[in-house]
Order: structure tokens, then C-alpha cells, then sequence
């Protein structure tokens, strides 16, 4: 398996440069032939960012473009179904692409084992701890979110409704003999 960087994707995807774009082939088809393709997620940013910035593409053609790169015969993306679930939401949204998929990491991570992880950094923090100090500390004003300057306007009681729900399921992951988030 080859593993491919930003610039042969991105000569693959573009076809700019004739001579990059034959090296690019060449080397794409000897690893599909060979035992196939593998994409790295920062890869997969990269190319995003290098085709909306220095390509000018737009969101529907980053997101068909990195599709058909993602499902291509002999191509392993590292993570191809988060993939695909940020580029759905990349499409219709207004954030980067790497924002979703972050959010999508974030969504597959509870809040319990972030705070248990972030917890053993510190010998004087225990999740415990750090979630009553989420609980008491974790508050924002409708002001808060108007100097941000966001694309849309952020739901708030639907936002508090998510934020009160991922701190009940984290203290339930704490008090659980086996981790397990569901009440």
C-alpha cells in the first residue's frame, strides 16, 4: 500500500500541470496496481483547503471531487466514513471542512472519556472534578456568541439542551462500572 501527500492529490484532482499531472498518474496507478492507495485524513484536509483557497473550487465541487477520491477502487482513506459524513456537512454548511470534521470526531468521543483523559494529565484533576467545574463554569451569554461573528446565528436552548445532555451522559460514564454512556 502507497500512501499519497497533498501535492499528488491535488495534481490528480486539478490536472494543472501536464508534466505533474502524468508523475502524479504514474505513481497512482503503480500503487493501485500494487496493492492500492492510502489517504491520510490531513491529507484529505489539505487538498480541501488547497482546492477552495488556491482553486477557487467551491463547496459542491470539493465535496464530488473529494467523493470520487474516497470512493475509488484501491483507495483507502483513513477514516472514510467520518469523511464522508463532514463532507455531507461541509456541502450544506457554512464552516471549513476540517471544522467538520472535527465535530464529527467530537460527536464519536463522549464527553466522559474526554474528561477522564484530560483528567490523567493531571494528577490533582480527577473527571469528577472537571465535569463540576464544566457544570459551574461552562456558560455563555447570547453576547458571548455575537462578538464571534458566525456564519449563522447559534441556537442557544437547543445548544444549553445538547451541553446539559453530554453532562448527564459523562457523569453517568464516571459512575458506570464498564464506561458505557448509555443510560
Amino acid at each position: 500500500m502507497q500512501a499519497l501527500d497533498t501535492n499528488v492529490v491535488v495534481r490528480l484532482l486539478v490536472r494543472d500541470d501536464e508534466a505533474q499531472c502524468r508523475r502524479a498518474e504514474q505513481l497512482y496507478r503503480r500503487a493501485i496496481a500494487t496493492g492500492g492507495v492510502w489517504i491520510s485524513s490531513v491529507v484529505i484536509v489539505e487538498t480541501a483547503w488547497v482546492l477552495r483557497v488556491a482553486y477557487s473550487f467551491d463547496r459542491p465541487a470539493i465535496s464530488t471531487a473529494l467523493k470520487r477520491l474516497v470512493r475509488a477502487e484501491g483507495v483507502i482513506a483513513e477514516d472514510e466514513a467520518a469523511t464522508l459524513r463532514a463532507l455531507a456537512a461541509f456541502e450544506a454548511g457554512p464552516a471549513d471542512f476540517s471544522d467538520y470534521l472535527v465535530l464529527d470526531a467530537m460527536e464519536q468521543v463522549p464527553l466522559g472519556a474526554l474528561c477522564w483523559a484530560a483528567a490523567g494529565k493531571d494528577p490533582g484533576f480527577t473527571p469528577a472534578m472537571l465535569l463540576d467545574l464544566l457544570r459551574r463554569r461552562g456558560r455563555y451569554r447570547p453576547e458571548d456568541f455575537a462578538r464571534l461573528h458566525l456564519a449563522q446565528p447559534v441556537d442557544l436552548p437547543k445548544l444549553k439542551l445538547r451541553w446539559l445532555a453530554a453532562l448527564d451522559a459523562a457523569e453517568h460514564f464516571f459512575l458506570s462500572p464498564t464506561g458505557n454512556t448509555s443510560p
